[in-house]
């Protein structure tokens, strides 16, 4: 697979990402993007370790629809050849649309053209209030076709031939009330919005959602005829018959977690790795000294460190409320001041900074410099779409058991929100 989409590992949850990375034409699409994405879709679809499938995309738009330079080299083409792409990209279209998995748009700029079109086959779109969205075609001379059904089962009909023959740019919040995007939310909060809406759905059964995804692409708007009743009737007789069902059912009359549920790490858990991968639009230089510098590490990470990093160091700190985020700072409020200790491991400039610490509730009066600690590794990528940022830590199967659940549970969603957070820091630092 090229850089034109990056696809990310899947992570201990079974969420896998899809990211659109030609950001400096917009994440247009070409011949090669859309078989790339084609053979992800059809690869995350039939992996069982996959619950979950998040399509993003770098840079400031989000998809710009077809790239030009495809586009002038189609005009060039016969019929058949036009045809030929043009089935290509309705395969990809229905890959997405119909992928056993659910899967989830994350909007955080424009979209035109293919690009509305894989909002609409999205199952649930999330736009920051900065998307705009135009089905642009008709002012190309074009129409879109292939991506027409998707607009017609997202918007209606009448709205999505609106759209289609104006061209109109209409904001997030418009796109909201017709039905193209679920929810709308300010930029700075939309990685912790879609978080909530992926853990949401993994609550849910994976076969429950396969059936879900099967039914309503069944059902139509219309009569409920004695056939529908039928067909529904045997739908949901075949799923209660089955094992997640039994689970399910088990599960809620013990009043514990279902089986699919992902867990925190308990004492005869096999876990021991937690990661988060965010691609940082900033330089790998700007990224590395907010990760290397003690004290801009600890304005976005919420801890005012007594000493420099540097090599084999052992480096002192107190929680301070951070103010890149309020939802954070106001969390933190209650702990400002607790002790924080970090035992440097390695420093790689540009590359990694690795360290050890104790990730549960220290007592300040007590030397733990001996007990079991975890290790957590901060390690850049430079990438054509910004910086790659991998955060990871591992060594729960270390911890004493009542801890290592502990700081399983507590770290588990942590690493995400610290990952936001340096992309809020680096984001205002961009601004000035």
């Amino acid at each position: 697979m090229s850089d034109a989409v990056l696809l990310g590992p899947i992570d201990g949850r079974g969420v896998a990402r899809i990211t659109l990375n030609r950001p400096a034409i917009h994440n247009a699409f070409d011949e090669a993007l859309i078989g790339e994405l084609l053979d992800a879709f059809g690869h995350l679809g039939r992996d069982p370790a996959v619950r979950v499938i998040l399509i993003a995309a770098a840079g400031r738009s989000f998809c710009a629809g077809a790239d030009i330079a495809w586009m002038r080299r189609a005009a060039a083409q016969d019929e058949a050849a036009n045809l030929e792409d043009a089935r290509r990209f309705a395969q990809l279209m229905q890959s997405l649309y119909e992928c056993p998995r659910p899967v989830v748009a994350r909007i955080q700029g424009a979209a035109y053209g293919g690009g509305v079109g894989i909002v609409a086959a999205a199952d649930i779109a999330i736009a920051s209030t900065r998307a705009r969205f135009s089905v642009s075609e008709a002012k190309l001379g074009i129409l879109p076709a292939v991506i027409g059904p998707y607009l017609v089962n997202a918007l209606g009909p009448r709205q999505a031939r609106r759209l289609a023959l104006t061209g109109s740019l209409i904001s997030a919040e418009e796109a909201l009330r017709l039905g193209l995007v679920q929810q709308v939310v300010e930029e700075s909060a939309l990685d912790a919005a879609v978080d909530r809406c992926l853990d949401e759905l993994l609550q849910g059964g994976p076969e429950a959602q396969r059936h879900i995804k099967r039914l309503f692409h069944e059902l139509a708007v219309g009569p409920i005829t004695e056939t529908v009743r039928d067909f529904t009737a045997r739908a949901i007789a075949h799923v209660r018959a089955s094992e997640e069902a039994r689970a399910g059912f088990e599960a809620f009359m013990a009043k514990h977690a279902a089986p699919w549920v992902p867990r925190t790490l308990g004492e005869n858990s096999s876990s021991d790795r937690l990661e988060q991968r965010v691609l940082l639009e900033a330089p790998l230089a700007q990224v590395w000294r907010a990760i290397s510098d003690a004290s801009q590490f600890g304005r976005w990470f919420g801890v005012a460190f007594e000493a420099p990093f540097s090599p084999a160091t052992h480096v002192t700190g107190r929680i301070s409320p951070t103010t890149v985020d309020p939802e954070v700072a106001k969390l933190q409020q209650p702990h400002a001041g607790k002790a924080f200790e970090i035992w440097i491991e390695r420093i790689e400039p540009r590359r990694a900074l690795t360290f050890r610490w104790h990730p549960y509730d220290l007592d300040p009066s007590q030397d733990r410099s001996q007990e079991p600690m975890t290790r957590v590794a901060f390690e850049l990528e430079e990438t054509p779409g910004g910086t790659q940022l991998t955060i990871s830590e591992s060594g729960f199967d270390q911890l004493p058991g009542e801890r290592r659940a502990q700081a399983y549970a507590a770290n588990a969603g942590g690493w995400s929100h610290q990952a936001r957070l340096i992309k809020q820091y680096l984001a205002l630092q961009a601004e000035g």
